[in-house]
């Protein structure tokens, strides 16, 4: 039997929230599904969308990453958009030293720190 703290914790409205972006892909692919029968160009959006559930699922998942195991997908666009941070440089107005409250630089080192 699942003590309640876990099942709170697993079927809460805070997991929900969390988890938001493959709720939100379930739910478009139940629409996507229903409008497939109307036109079979609706399965491009089915498949994308149940794409983005199983992904979601393997996140909630997986044991390897904390941050992609409680934002499920949301964690993996943040870190598409930090990927693309050099290439997107010239519309971000601040440079590498003048971030608030910490440099790009001095954010760097913390994370190379924590990661050993």
């Amino acid at each position: 039997m699942i003590p309640r703290e876990m099942a709170r914790e697993v079927f809460g409205r805070d997991s929900l929230k969390r988890a938001v972006v493959p709720w939100l892909a379930l739910l478009a692919s139940a629409v996507f599904g229903g409008l497939s029968f109307v036109s079979p160009w609706w399965l491009i959006g089915l498949a994308a969308s149940l794409s983005i559930v199983v992904l979601g699922i393997y996140d909630a998942f997986q044991t390897r990453f904390t941050l992609t195991r409680n934002y499920p997908v949301a964690a993996r666009i943040r870190w598409l958009f930090h990927d693309l941070r050099p290439y997107l440089r010239s519309y971000i107005v601040e440079g590498d030293l003048e971030g608030k409250p910490y440099s790009i630089e001095a954010r760097n080192l913390v994370y190379a720190r924590a990661r050993g």
